[in-house]
């Protein structure tokens, strides 16, 4: 059959190839035209030509090479989708004045029949900029949920979701849900080996070493840990070396090796039976240098190594939820969140707890989908005290009615700043976004404005009292803000620090490096794939001039 279907075609070939031989001797006619007809010459048209200028401050005067626009009966300007008023036009050139409160977006024609026609980008000039000093590359594959920030140099061990790091992933050398990088964004060190199996949600500096949680049964390809372990500064695993009791080796002398076992330095773990959610989201260093744990785990796992051998472990499990606190190599402390009597802690949250902040008193703030904690109701917010009961004089009334996704804390300002799906917080109409005092009290003074074609799903406060807001919404108070504001703390758009353009992804984390010289330098660390109208790579530096 392919025989055939071979020189049938060579057939059609070869007339083909004659047929087209007759025409082209025929030099007196000519095929003239394009097959598809004549091109579609579009009413309005921007050059190729740049404008004037490719960028300017509010205010400036710009020209844009576009033609058509004297034959139309009408039509409207919008810069960024704003409605402007042409300076002038001609048959060629369209001179606009960039409008106050204008961020980074492309010039538009909309015609009277609705039809749009878009221009050249063209960048806000404003107090906000990307930082040229730091660059990720070809950035993270995955998702950055966090860092711990390191030395003079602002080195950063990064954690979350991901496989790579600019690339520099092998088929021997893996970046698998960690990364150490400096200050300029190249990798610092890594000798993670195959790194942690699964996300890693939280992290802590231990001296020159980590404590890293999250969602992982395995780090370096070592078994035997669950969801939280101890790293080392090149990001290796921890480890140290036991002699195993002769009375579980009945053979030392022919199988030696069974009586030394090497093993994660980290003894104790975390893990969630029959309850769902991510076993640990957040580790906290508290005041007299113990690890509190956070999660939505119900039992505290160690392995009693006097009764295991090298290939079979005895597990210690202590019923243990939501909340705990360990030493710095995992093992549990019974003063706090326990009940000596019942041997375990309290029933704590009935649902899933999405993240927590540490107040500068140990006390831990809780939000999540749950509506009780250890019975009593809590509106999705619950505080736990320095002994990891709750502390039900944490006053937010009612709470929120419907999840909480997020929570910050900034320590400079005092201030807790609340993102979710609610609409209301303590009876008071809100959209997904409040303020709070560190008594749990409603911050007043604050009030987001209304955001349309999404939702807010990050807020975190500056030392300096501005807020950094973000989501996937396309206006916020009416004006297009594609994702990205910058507000004064009572949730006004900051004047001169929202000329940002486009935005897409998620910020998880930011890292304020305070000011020198009068730059406020702000690290932004998520699954962030556009900042400006540029592609980034999960992190992006920025640069806020202070006024």
């Amino acid at each position: 059959m392919c025989r055939k279907y071979f020189y049938r075609n060579v057939g059609i070939l070869v007339t083909l190839l004659v047929w087209s031989a007759g025409i082209s001797c025929k030099k007196t006619e000519s095929l003239v035209g394009s097959p598809y007809g004549a091109p579609v010459q579009q009413p309005i048209q921007f050059l190729d030509a740049k404008p004037s200028e490719t960028s300017g401050y509010p205010g400036d005067e710009v020209i844009f090479k576009v033609t058509g626009l004297k034959k139309q009966s009408g039509f409207q300007v919008f810069f960024n989708q704003i409605l402007v008023q042409p300076v002038s036009y001609t048959d060629s050139l369209l001179t606009i004045v960039i409008p106050q409160n204008a961020s980074s977006g492309a010039v538009s024609v909309t015609l009277e029949d609705g039809r749009n026609f878009f221009g050249p980008l063209f960048t806000v000039k404003g107090d906000v900029s990307v930082d040229p000093s730091f660059s990720t590359g070809s950035g993270v594959h995955g998702t950055v949920y966090g860092f711990v920030r390191t030395g003079a140099n602002s080195n950063y061990l990064i954690y979350g979701s991901f496989d790579n790091y600019n690339n520099t992933a092998t088929a021997t050398k893996f970046v698998n849900n960690v990364e150490y990088i400096n200050g300029t964004g190249g990798v610092q060190s890594n000798n993670q080996g195959l790194g942690a199996s699964g996300a890693v949600y939280s992290a802590l500096l231990d001296g020159s070493k980590f404590i890293i949680g999250g969602s992982f049964s395995q780090y370096a390809n070592r078994l035997n840990i669950n969801n939280i372990t101890h790293i080392n500064s090149d990001i290796s695993l921890d480890t140290t070396t036991i002699s195993v009791p002769d009375f579980v080796n009945p053979d030392p002398i022919n199988n030696p090796l069974a009586s030394i076992d090497t093993i994660p330095r980290f003894n104790g773990g975390f893990t969630s039976v029959n309850r769902g959610g991510t076993p640990v989201i957040k580790l906290f260093k508290s005041s007299d240098g113990g690890v509190l744990v956070v999660g939505n785990f119900n039992n505290y796992d160690s392995i009693y190594y006097p009764r295991s051998t090298s290939s079979l472990k005895v597990q210690d499990l202590t019923t243990m939820v939501n909340v705990a606190k360990i030493s710095t190599l995992g093992s549990l402390d019974l003063s706090y969140n326990f009940d000596a009597v019942t041997h375990s802690s309290g029933v704590g949250a009935n649902g899933y707890v999405n993240d927590a902040i540490k107040l500068d008193n140990d006390h831990i703030i809780m939000v999540g989908s749950f509506s009780s904690y250890n019975g009593q109701n809590v509106g999705r917010i619950v505080a736990i005290d320095e002994n990891g009961q709750p502390d039900y004089s944490f006053n937010t009334g009612s709470g929120a009615d419907d999840a909480i996704q997020s929570i910050t804390f900034c320590s400079a300002t005092q201030k807790i700043l609340i993102t979710g799906l609610f609409t209301h917080f303590n009876g008071v109409a809100c959209n997904g976004l409040v303020m709070l005092n560190t008594d749990g009290t409603l911050d007043n003074s604050f009030a987001s404005k209304v955001v349309t074609g999404g939702v807010i799903n990050y807020a975190g406060q500056l030392a300096n009292g501005k807020i950094i807001i973000s989501g996937n919404f396309k206006t916020y108070d009416n004006l297009v803000r594609q994702g990205f504001v910058i507000t004064n703390p009572d949730g006004t758009l900051a004047a001169g620090y929202n000329n940002i353009g486009a935005f897409s992804g998620r910020i998880y984390a930011i890292d304020d490096l305070g000011t020198l010289f009068g730059i406020n330098s702000v690290m932004l660390f998520g699954s962030i794939t556009v900042f400006d109208s540029q592609q980034v790579g999960g992190i992006v530096k920025i640069s806020l001039i202070t006024q």
